[in-house]
């Protein structure tokens, strides 16, 4: 999943593009805040670990607050949510979340990675039916991070 996301990063138009990595378990925290710099933002997934509790909503927080201090005016806010667990907990405050996102303007999307996620829910967090992604496998990411990244190339 990590050299996915980082191969999705080379898509991007950095420096000119700005990113951020935002992890979520039982808490959201931003990783690496906006910045065009492809070597801090390498290093952040890099320094991604796995921990216990799948808490989507505040990692859509998380992602929210960093999108509300750090973005450059003019450009387009966009949230990609990669997800391989279910919510702990009720799934209100993801929908709140996502709400929350796109009515700010933010394009949202979601990708299910294994066949343990609420693809229901994840089609909900997404700004629309099209931008939910079930990924499978690992292997399958590669090919959506593509998708997007071409996508928002046409946004």
């Amino acid at each position: 999943a990590r050299t996915s996301a980082a191969a999705f990063l080379r898509f991007l138009q950095l420096p000119t593009d700005h990113a951020a990595v935002v992890s979520f378990n039982e808490q959201g925290a931003v990783a690496a805040s906006l910045t065009g710099d492809l070597t801090l933002l390498d290093a952040a997934l890099g320094g991604l670990r796995t921990a216990t509790g799948t808490r989507i909503d505040r990692g859509l927080a998380s992602a929210g607050a960093e999108l509300a201090a750090g973005r450059r005016s003019g450009a387009l806010p966009v949230v990609i949510l990669l997800t391989d667990g279910l919510q702990n907990g009720d799934a209100a405050p993801v929908r709140s979340q996502a709400a929350a996102l796109k009515a700010a303007g933010t394009l949202v999307y979601a990708i299910g990675l294994g066949d343990k996620v609420d693809a229901a829910l994840l089609r909900e967090v997404a700004s629309s039916a099209d931008r939910f992604y079930p990924s499978p496998t690992v292997d399958d990411l590669a090919a959506i991070y593509a998708q997007i990244s071409e996508r928002l190339r046409c946004e």
